[in-house]
């Protein structure tokens, strides 16, 4: 079981390393074609004025809770402009320096004893280039800590258990090839094989990533009890055998997650209505 979590920890770390990556190497250079581009929701998730509270259930029985705190590195400041006599006569906003993303929750699954508890943060220079990211999970006597640095194109992996310290240090070149991590940490070979991993886990370290990731996002009408309101949907094709979709208020909150296995996250405004 414990290899299961490892495994789907690296995994997801992987995910999102590689996305961040791609935008930190591709930047503007992809557009997407669809009804409401993606770097507007991204830019309104951002800049989303409410904290998304989250509770996660699996085949309609909760099993966890969440939280989603994305905001602007320094607060959004308007400077007046004053005329000769000292007066305002315009107002503008100043840009923010940076982003920050935190996104924290616990999860009780009947295969691990107490409680999953997870934590993600990041510190994005703009809205395509990140310089900071920590990842902590903590279950049982086990806890796994991941820094990564846009600055130094290194990551460093620490895994602790009353008995024994795991670290390692890894460059973004061998995050190009996962496997190096998977085998680092102690994963089963024979689970390499599997048809997720097989397309990510090369023996071409020189070759760029490439994900199998198609997303679109649009405009969408979500009814809430007997409440129908504009959110933006964006949905999300992964390995072309995962499906995953994001409901978002125009505000930038998150309102709704579908992921696979049945599992939904959902706002807690919502959960009784």
């Amino acid at each position: 079981m414990i290899n299961r979590i490892v495994l789907i920890v690296v995994c997801f770390f992987w995910l999102v390393m590689n996305l961040l990556l791609y935008r930190y190497e591709i930047g503007d250079k992809n557009r997407y074609h669809s009804s409401v581009p993606i770097e507007t929701v991204w830019k309104k998730v951002l800049m989303s004025p409410d904290e998304s509270s989250l509770e996660i259930f699996q085949n309609g029985k909760q099993i966890g809770n969440c939280r989603w705190v994305a905001g602007a590195g320094e607060e959004q400041m308007r400077k007046f402009l004053q005329s000769e006599e000292g007066e305002p006569t315009k107002t503008t906003i100043v840009k923010p320096s940076s982003y920050t993303i935190d996104f924290d929750g616990n999860l009780a699954i009947k295969e691990v004893k107490g409680n999953i508890r997870f934590y993600f943060h990041a510190v994005l220079l703009d809205e395509n280039s990140w310089s900071n990211l920590n990842i902590r999970v903590s279950f049982e006597k086990m806890n796994i800590n991941i820094n990564a640095s846009a600055f130094n194109e290194t990551l460093v992996l620490r895994m602790e258990t009353p008995e024994t310290v795991f670290s390692k240090r890894f460059t973004f070149a061998e995050l190009r090839n996962p496997a190096n991590i998977l085998r680092s940490v102690g994963v089963p070979a024979g689970l390499l094989l599997l048809p997720e991993l097989s397309s990510i886990t090369r023996t071409n370290a020189s070759a760029s990533p490439r994900i199998n990731l198609d997303w679109q996002s649009y405009y969408d009408n979500m009814t809430v009890g007997k409440t129908t309101m504009w959110v933006y949907r964006v949905e999300i094709n992964l390995f072309k055998r995962f499906k995953a979709a994001i409901d978002i208020s125009r505000a930038g909150e998150i309102l709704k997650v579908e992921l696979p296995n049945n599992i939904e996250l959902v706002n807690e405004a919502f959960v009784n209505l």
